[in-house]
């Protein structure tokens, strides 16, 4: 079911309605007693470190050293925090967990739940809490990203959203700003314009790590719904043609892009550079 990967790649968790072993050696009935539901922290090579019987969708710290699952209805709902033994390190209580987000840095972590969108830090302190669905957040909390604006760790705005979505780069140095006709490359936090790309109706985009790359899925002045690929460092582009409705993945280095065509149920596996 859920399934997350470190940002090394070493360490996968995901979440199994039960296990084959489990019922073999068990000679359980799953029709009379119900699910074996377990979480399960394993290596990239397959050896699994360890499971544990949790209700809940993990989420792996991009470290892969602390693991979030959230439950939202019934006994444990809310935030169960696990360090990378599947030892317990804190529970925070909430009527909902939704959108569960780290950290870069895996030091804070954000969710939407009872009381808005939530910023905690690694030891499961409330630091605020505003009236907002989702957010993306930055290395160290440093910027939080929401639909409507942008905050700081203290809560402040640092400047409202007027176009379609703002992007930060993950050390927090670029920023890429998402317009209805435009994407546009900026300094960050001071907001100079370095580059702009014209389009007809951009769509999904990404931006790497340091902002070198920006991947844009969209309609150009030239082109029909095709996928977008900048080098903003040596002021070249690549582009492919798109066929089917899709959504992407870039890496945080720029290097590797997949491609989810949903239509065609195909993945494409692209290396940039």
């Amino acid at each position: 079911m859920g399934v997350d990967i470190s940002h090394d790649g070493s360490i996968i968790i995901y979440e199994t309605s039960w296990t084959e072993n489990y019922v073999e050696k068990k000679k359980i009935d799953l029709d009379k007693l119900g699910w074996d539901r377990r979480i399960h922290y394993v290596t990239r090579q397959g050896k699994e470190l360890w499971n544990k019987k949790i209700l809940g969708t993990p989420y792996l710290s991009p470290d892969g050293k602390t693991i979030a699952i959230g439950k939202s209805a019934g006994e444990g709902r809310g935030l169960t925090i696990l360090d990378q033994n599947g030892n317990l390190l804190w529970k925070y209580i909430s009527r909902e967990t939704r959108n569960i987000v780290f950290s870069s840095d895996s030091n804070y972590i954000l969710f939407s739940g009872e009381g808005g969108l939530q910023l905690l830090d690694k030891s499961g302190n409330l630091l605020w809490a505003k009236d907002e669905e989702r957010g993306a957040i930055t290395s160290g909390a440093a910027y939080i990203v929401t639909e409507k604006r942008v905050y700081d760790k203290q809560a402040n705005i640092v400047t409202e959203i007027l176009g379609r979505d703002i992007i930060i780069s993950v050390d927090n140095s670029r920023a890429v700003y998402v317009y209805p006709n435009k994407v546009s490359l900026l300094t960050w936090p001071d907001k100079t314009v370095l580059k702009e790309y014209i389009f007809t109706f951009p769509g999904a985009t990404a931006i790497s790590r340091y902002g070198h790359y920006i991947v844009v899925g969209g309609k150009s002045a030239a082109s029909s719904n095709n996928l977008f690929i900048f080098d903003t460092v040596t002021n070249t582009s690549w582009e492919t043609k798109i066929e089917s409705k899709f959504y992407f993945l870039l890496t945080d280095d720029g290097k590797y892009l997949l491609v989810i065509f949903i239509n065609l149920n195909k993945l494409v596996f692209y290396q940039i550079y």
